[in-house]
This record gives C-alpha cells, sequence and structure tokens, in this order.
C-alpha cells in the first residue's frame, strides 16, 4: 500500500490518515518520492488497462529540448526522445562525425541517487559488451558532473514495436512479417543470455523498429549478469520491472532467483499481445489483483480470440507462458527457431514429442514437392519420347498431384487430433473410420483419395505397429 500511496495512486482513507500521523510510514513516503524510479515502475502498475491504441499515442516526435544544445561536450543536443522516472533521453549531432546520436541523460539534484547513477553505469558497461544487430549500440559513457551521468547510444529512427505497422497485401503476410522481426528480438535477447546478461524488463516500448523492419532492443537499465555478485539495484520493496510483462517468479520469489527463462515469459507476452491486441488475463484493478493474475490465471487461449490464429503458432505463445518455467522454452534461442520453424512449415518444438503430429507435418509440406518434382522429371524425359508418350506422362503427372492434393486432404483432416490426449487411439479411430468407408464405397468414386488414405495410414501403422495390430 506504501508505494501506490507514494504514487498517488487511490487507497483507503484509514491508510491515508495513518501515513499522515506515523513517523515511520512518512520516513518511507519520503525516500520512494525521492527516488523517481520507484514512482513511475508503480504509476505504470496501476494502470495496467490502457489500451493498445493508448500506448501508441503516447509515442510522438523528438520535441524541442529543455537543455543547452551543448550540455554534453562533443554533441549538439538537437531534440527530445523520451522522459521517464530515471531521466532523459534525447537526440543530438556528435560534432565531429556528424552522426545522430541518443544520449540518455540522469536525472540531476535529488532526483539522482547513488543507486540510480550505479544502474546507469552497469547499463552501459553492461551493453557495451553486447555486439548485435539487434541489440542498441553504445558509443560512450561519462560523467558530465558529480550527479548527472550521461550514456551515447546509437540513434534508431524507428517505433516501438506494438506500434509498428508490418506491410502486406493480407492479414497473413502481415502477421509473418512481424513474426520474422519476433524472432529477430529473440535472436537479440538470446545474444545477451550467450553473454550472461538478463534483461528483465522485456516490453514492446523496449524494442524500436526502424525503417527498415530491423528491431533493436534497449534500456539494459535494470538488466542483471548472471552469475556475478554485485550490490543491489533496486532497494527492497521496489519493482523496477513493468508489471504488464512481468513473469511469475518476478512477482513472487527473490530477485536472486531470477534466470534467463523470466525473459522467455516476457516474449511470450510481447507475442501474445502482438497477436491477440490484448493482455493474456485480465490485470484491471489493484496492483495485487494484477499480481494474482499473473502469478495464478492461465492465459486466455489466443484462438479464443483470433480463430485466424493457427494450433502451432498458438502452442509457441501458451509454451512460452508457462507459469512453471521449467515447463517454458529454456531459452530465447529456442523460442525464436520455433518461430522460425513454424514460418517454414515445419514440425514445432512445442509439439516434436508427438510422433504422429511430426508425421503429418513431413507429409503435408513433403508430399506436394516431391510428386511434384518427380512429375518434372517425367515431363523432361518425354521430349525425347513421341507425342503419345508425353501425354501419357502428363496424365501421369496429372494423377500424381490429384494423388498429392487427396494426401493432403487426408492429413488436414487428422491434424485436429494431434497433441491432444490419447492422440494415438483417436488417430487411429478416424483411419480405420477412412479405410473402412473406402472399403464400403461410402467415399466418392475417387482413386487417389482412396489411394491417398492407404498412404497416409501405411506410414502410421509403420510407425505404430503395435497399437495398429
Amino acid at each position: 500500500m506504501i508505494e501506490i500511496l507514494a504514487a498517488g495512486g487511490e487507497v483507503e482513507a484509514s491508510v491515508r490518515e495513518h501515513a499522515a500521523g506515523c513517523a515511520a510510514c512518512k520516513a518511507v513516503l519520503d525516500q520512494i518520492r525521492a527516488d523517481s524510479d520507484a514512482v513511475d515502475v508503480y504509476i505504470e502498475a496501476l494502470t495496467p488497462s490502457k489500451t493498445m491504441a493508448t500506448r501508441e499515442s503516447r509515442y510522438k516526435a523528438p520535441e524541442a529540448a529543455d537543455v543547452s544544445p551543448d550540455l554534453v561536450p562533443g554533441y549538439k543536443v538537437t531534440g527530445l526522445l523520451g522522459q521517464g522516472g530515471q531521466g532523459s533521453v534525447y537526440k543530438a549531432v556528435q560534432l565531429g562525425t556528424k552522426r545522430d546520436v541518443a544520449i540518455k541523460l540522469l536525472r540531476a539534484g535529488r532526483f539522482s541517487t547513488s543507486r540510480q547513477r550505479l544502474r546507469m553505469e552497469r547499463e552501459a558497461e553492461i551493453v557495451a559488451g553486447l555486439k548485435h544487430p539487434n541489440i542498441v549500440t553504445i558509443h560512450e559513457s561519462r560523467y558530465l558532473d558529480a550527479t548527472r551521468y550521461a550514456m551515447v547510444m546509437e540513434y534508431i529512427d524507428g517505433v516501438p514495436l506494438d506500434a509498428w505497422r508490418p506491410s502486406g497485401k493480407t492479414a497473413k503476410e502481415k502477421r509473418e512479417k512481424m513474426l520474422r522481426v519476433f524472432a529477430q528480438v529473440c535472436a537479440g535477447v538470446n545474444h545477451a543470455h550467450r553473454n550472461g546478461v538478463a534483461h528483465r524488463d522485456m516490453k514492446p516500448s523496449n524494442v524500436l523498429v526502424d525503417k527498415e523492419g530491423v528491431p533493436h532492443i534497449l534500456d539494459f537499465g535494470i538488466a542483471k549478469a548472471l552469475g556475478t555478485d554485485g550490490p543491489a539495484l533496486t532497494a527492497t520493496g521496489e519493482s523496477a520491472f513493468t508489471l504488464h510483462y512481468a513473469s511469475p517468479e518476478q512477482v513472487s520469489i527473490g530477485d536472486e532467483q531470477i534466470d534467463f527463462r523470466t525473459d522467455v515469459y516476457s516474449l511470450g507476452v510481447i507475442l501474445y499481445v502482438l497477436l491477440c491486441g490484448k493482455y493474456p488475463y485480465p490485470l484491471e484493478g489493484s496492483i495485487f489483483e494484477a499480481i494474482k493474475s499473473i502469478r495464478d490465471v492461465e492465459p486466455t487461449r489466443p484462438r479464443e480470440v483470433d480463430r485466424t490464429i493457427d494450433v502451432d503458432l498458438e502452442t509457441i505463445v501458451l509454451k512460452a507462458l508457462q507459469k512453471d518455467r521449467n515447463r517454458r522454452y529454456d531459452s530465447a534461442l529456442e523460442l525464436g527457431r520455433d518461430i522460425e520453424r513454424y514460418l517454414r512449415h515445419e514440425a514445432i518444438d512445442a509439439r516434436r514429442d508427438s510422433v504422429l503430429y511430426v508425421l503429418a507435418m513431413r507429409l503435408r509440406k513433403n508430399w506436394v514437392p516431391i510428386s511434384v518434382a518427380a512429375g518434372v522429371v517425367v515431363a523432361g524425359v518425354t521430349v525425347w519420347q513421341t507425342r503419345a508418350d508425353r501425354r501419357q506422362a502428363l496424365e501421369q503427372r496429372a494423377k500424381e498431384e490429384r494423388t498429392a492434393q487427396a494426401t493432403g486432404s487426408v492429413v488436414r483432416e487428422l491434424l485436429p487430433s494431434l497433441g491432444a490426449a490419447g492422440e494415438r487411439g483417436e488417430v487411429i479411430g478416424r483411419l480405420r473410420g477412412m479405410q473402412m468407408a473406402a472399403d464400403l464405397g461410402v467415399l466418392p468414386d475417387d482413386a487417389e483419395l482412396q489411394s491417398a488414405i492407404m498412404n497416409v495410414a501405411g506410414v502410421f501403422a509403420q510407425e505404430m505397429k503395435s497399437e495398429w495390430a
């Protein structure tokens, strides 16, 4: 309650009266208010019901800077890019090279605590060691005086990830382009992980997408180099992460137990928001109700929000959002690779434990290309054959293509049951039903369809000899 009161949130009158008359509570309030980071975080946490459109509107073009243009020696400040509890970010030009840069400047005076200064120094040190096309580059950092610290970064002319709109003629093309960008974000996070760094505050506003559609991860202000010892840079009871994208362990256990899978969960929330336009669970109400949702409420299945999201994509999202971190992807690399497999129409790791699913995906992906390739070979040979032979070869090729299409229909009929409980029995039942219908002449008089049923049944029977017998 004390943090909510400090942030200007609504509390019961009795709580407000107690705080006003309690010396201990007043001292805590004064300390929290002096640390503007905590205030900024809790104000954000108190308004979780903001819509995607509202958050987009918060991103504005650079405004006139409220500081001297020559505040940072060697640079000319040209505009204000954004402000936060810890400080401001300005657009500037490096005088020696004429290149555009972004300068993150810690607030001066009583707002600049020793912990904030140490946190910003550590951010500069961490990011300087990360060299990746999807992570913003740090050029230099320095103190301007005893309390003001500046960090000079690569300037990204872009928009936050949730404000970026991919191009494309169809919704499918736009979604696939968005997923490719998301996979690049995973690659950037994985690079940080490989260097022992957990970001711990992944959210759309910390990813800028430039005009070429390349994402850049920024703001490693609360990143942690795992496996290293160092001073705590958040005060007791202070939550420096953004609640909307926090993992269950971030709102439940000690900071020392956070690992890379926390970033995987946050990436899962980001992906859910990008696909569904809403959060995976209710975040309205008090901060305590929001924390309960994060810890205990299962995400609404994406397909319940948007039926155009297919089963594989939904499976990827839900695996990243597992409450038990041992059931999530072990790394951002694995999450990104599954997105790439999905885009290539390959079996995803999130469902790889299903033999039937993998077989079905291979049949669906490879049957048509194989048959068409065979047809091309046949067509090439017929150049040297008689016209009658060519006609026969073309008819054979057409038959193979019809068989491939029929096989695709059979596989699509089986796919809904794959990955479900008792899947082997259900698939065997479906296939036996198809075989019986073919034997009884119930199916259309379609030789290719009947052949496809027998071919698919043969593949599955070979894999499940004991169950099929």
